[in-house]
């Protein structure tokens, strides 16, 4: 078989033209042949001068000599190759890999455990899906330039782990008994026990909130607990960003981009956020401080309207008209369960081993928020989850 790479014609060439293109480059006059193509791709440097080049592979008699007639670095004979699949193992696993949460995270380790047919065990929790179905349209996530909703998007993901053989639970786990190395045994809400070699912790973060009624009430309707999410829906409007740490600076920061003015609302007569994070907040025009101040109530019926704000010093009460309320009071890491067994940093978050999503215990994996102090985003959280599934399938196949 001949190959030739880097043939070349406009995109405009017919079938008979490329035809044409390979007797002549290879001499065959009206010598029969078929061909093959096995690269196709798009030079656009030039504007006006687009092509096609393809690699194409060529079957004719008398290879060797016909090759003999050309002398051109991209004509060559080769040899066609066929992938060949791994043959799949035919005994399944006593104790399967078992998955807890059901987010991006969850889903994702759930997806690449299942397509390595280890057959995983998710368990959904009391939150199936995570944060992304507290959120209306996901604008950020790559393959929908048009957005998708939360709730379908985790859905998808729900329905792509079944269809490689996830196994769902819709139970809740509800105490640990981990060890390094060994068996990791679970506790159900029902009472039911379950054992596994390989552990997926993908419990995710619950975001802070103040408590009041009606942050519960307008949440996805102008309450939101992410600015990255969420910002770009509040174009040309003032919102309100509760908090005065590193994160609330950055989601104050962030939607300067689209708010016309944010209202930054402290409890405190200075900010606990880093010197740098604050000055930068500071000196941004579109940023209005309110100290020593907490929100008593978020105003409006079907969708944020306003906040009532009451003064911690002198207990004067005003109202602040915006249409977004942001809470940015930090994260708290779902961990309280099995913090007695795996190592966590002082904020309550999964300690990992350098880039992998190895805890400290052996046969123990965690991805997502749960994880994740820095950018709590649904594309990391999948990235996070991608290598979860990876290391627990490394780590079964190295005890068997």
């Amino acid at each position: 078989m001949i190959r030739i790479t880097q043939l070349k014609l406009p995109i405009t060439h017919t079938e008979e033209q490329l035809h044409r293109k390979i007797a002549k480059m290879l001499r065959l006059g009206n010598q029969p042949f078929t061909y093959e193509i096995r690269k196709q791709s798009l030079d656009a440097r030039h504007k006006e001068d687009k092509k096609f080049v393809y690699t194409v592979d060529i079957k004719l008699d008398n290879e060797s000599r016909v090759l003999k007639k050309v002398h051109d670095k991209n004509i060559m004979l080769t040899n066609k190759m066929e992938y060949q699949f791994p043959a799949g193992g035919t005994e399944k696993l006593k104790q399967p890999p078992v998955v807890i949460g059901s987010g991006p995270a969850g889903y994702t380790a759930a997806i690449y455990a299942a397509r390595a047919n280890l057959e995983p065990l998710l368990f959904a929790g009391l939150q199936p899906g995570g944060l992304l179905t507290q959120t209306t349209e996901v604008e950020n996530f790559p393959g929908f330039p048009d957005g998708v909703l939360g709730f379908d998007l985790v859905t998808a993901m729900q329905q792509q782990a079944e269809k490689f053989g996830t196994r769902m639970e819709y139970d809740v786990v509800e105490r640990y008994e981990l060890t390094d190395g060994g068996m990791q045994k679970l506790t159900l809400s029902s009472g039911d026990e379950i054992e596994t070699q390989a552990l997926i912790l993908a419990t995710g973060a619950s975001p802070r909130w103040l408590g009041l009624p009606s942050e519960e009430r307008l949440r996805n309707h102008g309450v939101s607990a992410c600015a990255t999410c969420d910002g770009a829906f509040f174009k040309d409007v003032p919102v309100v960003v509760i908090g005065g740490g590193d994160s609330a600076m950055e989601e104050a920061n962030f939607l300067t981009r689209f708010a016309s003015r944010v209202y930054v609302i402290h409890r405190r007569d200075e900010l606990r956020a880093s010197p740098i994070m604050a000055e930068r907040a500071k000196a941004n025009p579109k940023i209005t401080f309110i100290w020593s101040s907490t929100v008593e109530e978020i105003l409006g019926e079907k969708s944020v309207e306003g906040v009532r704000v009451r003064n911690l010093k002198d207990g004067t009460i005003t109202e602040i008209a915006c249409k977004g309320y942001f809470a940015a009071l930090g994260h708290v890491p779902n961990t309280e369960l099995f913090r007695e067994f795996i190592h966590l940093d002082d904020k309550g978050y999964v300690i990992l081993d350098g880039s992998s999503s190895r805890t400290n215990l052996a046969g123990v994996f965690a991805a997502g928020d749960c994880a994740d102090p820095h950018y709590r985003q649904a594309i990391t959280a999948a990235g996070m989850g991608c290598r979860a599934g990876i290391d627990a399938e490394r780590y079964l196949e190295s005890r068997q």
